[in-house]
């Protein structure tokens, strides 16, 4: 329901796990990698002329769903939800979503969060038409910029084992991996 097309969850290697997994059907159709810096201060990074922040609005849940779905399109860890499902589920997190704009056009994203003193990136993205134009790394730096002023001293993010160039870029950042995790997958029939 809902515009999925199956299920997907992460599960650390555990002994065991495999055999039963696969009995039931399950596959593992990916891997992800949760990173950690443990600075939450990347500094700050000019913005090039005709880009701006501005914090999300309850009017730009259309064109923020657009732009989630072209920025991560070639993701396989990805399913979105049919709009009203996102629309009401982004809701929820209104204050913790900052966009960037280019010309007045949304062309990136960051959304944080944080618990006591761990800042989670849960998502960066941006208009592929940006690529090698230094926006991942303005968009990490306004999350850390967030957690920071919500009192994170560290910062946790997760990506797809298959994203090279994110997890290169993170790297680049500070950030180490802290764990390898199989993603398995019950596709839906149908």
């Amino acid at each position: 329901a809902g515009g999925y097309r199956g299920i997907e969850f992460g599960i650390p290697e555990m002994e065991g796990y495999a055999e039963v997994l696969s009995t039931c059907g399950l596959k593992i159709e990916r891997d992800s990698f949760t990173m950690v810096r443990t600075d939450a201060n990347l500094g700050p990074r000019p913005l090039p002329s005709g880009f701006r922040w501005r914090d999300f609005e309850p009017a730009d849940a259309r064109d923020y769903y657009r732009l989630m779905r072209t920025a991560f399109a070639d993701d396989p860890g990805m399913q979105f939800s049919e709009f009203p499902t996102f629309e009401r589920t982004v809701m929820a997190y209104v204050p913790a979503v900052r966009l960037l704009l280019h010309h007045g056009r949304i062309v990136g994203f960051t959304r944080v969060s944080h618990d006591g003193s761990i800042g989670d990136v849960d998502v960066v993205g941006r208009d592929p038409g940006y690529r090698g134009q230094g926006i991942g790394e303005l968009l990490l730096v306004e999350a850390a910029r967030m957690l920071r002023e919500g009192g994170a001293t560290s910062l946790r993010l997760g990506v797809s084992g298959s994203n090279a160039p994110a997890r290169s870029l993170y790297r680049s950042m500070g950030f180490v991996d802290l764990q390898r995790t199989d993603c398995w997958q019950l596709l839906a029939e149908g």
